[in-house]
């Protein structure tokens, strides 16, 4: 998930948007989505991680979600030069990383795109990285995945905030589960 703006802009402005984000990817009715690793990436340059398989709990509120990234903002102001990942809890960290160097040496990369093909005619691997631009997608960052050989996907027509996007493509891929599991 990358959002064109700074951590700091994204929670005092649209809370909504960042919370809804991560218990969009992370919950399902029953508790918490397994083999899940959810990177939110802003303008800092921060990146934000949960990881499903190591994060004990998940409150679905936003006050709480939110305090996960006040934490990050905190530490990150205390520890200004300090580039390492730092946890904050078990299956939580964060760390200061361009989005360039994410994806650098990544393979199977998907993005949403309004013009790529749709969802339900793609079969995903096991092991891929899925990335939502949110509000938009910058244009270096664009010629890099093309460089990189990802492919634009059309999760939904009418839908464009992250949190309603990660639903989908989370309900898709645990249809698509199902399916190899018969």
């Amino acid at each position: 998930m990358k959002f064109y703006d700074t951590l700091s802009n994204m929670i005092n402005k649209f809370p909504y948007i960042v919370s809804s984000s991560v218990y969009s990817a992370l919950l399902v009715s029953h508790g918490i989505r397994s083999h899940v690793k959810l990177m939110l990436h802003f303008n800092d340059p921060l990146c934000v991680v949960f990881n499903s398989d190591r994060l004990r709990n998940l409150r679905p509120d936003m006050q709480s979600t939110i305090g996960f990234f006040r934490k990050v903002l905190s530490l990150n102001f205390r520890y200004r030069g300090f580039r390492g990942e730092t946890v904050l809890t078990p299956g939580v960290s964060y760390s200061k990383v361009d989005l360039s160097n994410l994806i650098r040496n990544s393979s199977n990369i998907f993005f949403n795109d309004d013009k790529g093909i749709w969802i339900d005619k793609v079969h995903f691997p096991k092991h891929f990285k899925f990335i939502i631009f949110y509000p938009f997608v910058d244009s270096n960052v664009l010629q890099l995945l093309i460089k990189l050989n990802a492919k634009p996907i059309k999760i939904a027509s009418k839908y464009k905030l992250p949190g309603a996007l990660l639903t989908i493509l989370s309900n898709y891929l645990d249809k698509q589960e199902v399916k190899c599991d018969d």
